[in-house]
């Protein structure tokens, strides 16, 4: 039986290491580093799926991603990057910053 839960656990964790390698994020430097004109399937070659993908009533198409950052385990900020498509084009990005302000837990009062 411990042998099961050793295999068992070995195979977990291969298998998070691999979905986890594979993992594309999109930073600041990365999202600077994109021209309008890329076409849909190049971002997405470079950055994976998005988090979200909305289309407005003019078939435009609006590609969210997040990168978060954290301290002590807390989110401090969120940023969201837009690329903006027109006809499989990238006509347009934008980021927006939130910064979350840092809870403070009962026993630091």
């Amino acid at each position: 039986m411990k042998t099961f839960h050793l295999n068992l656990l070995f195979l977990f964790c291969l298998c998070f290491s691999c979905a986890t390698s594979s993992a594309k994020t999109v930073t600041m430097n990365s999202y600077l580093q994109v021209q309008e004109g890329k076409t849909r399937q190049d971002v997405l070659k470079e950055f994976g799926e998005p988090v979200s993908i909305e289309v407005n009533d003019e078939g435009m198409e609006t590609f969210t991603y997040i990168e978060y950052f954290s301290l002590d385990e807390r989110v401090v900020q969120a940023r969201y990057y837009y690329f903006y498509f027109k006809n499989d084009k990238l006509i347009g990005k934008a980021v927006q910053i939130k910064d979350r302000p840092q809870s403070i837990d009962s026993d630091q009062l």
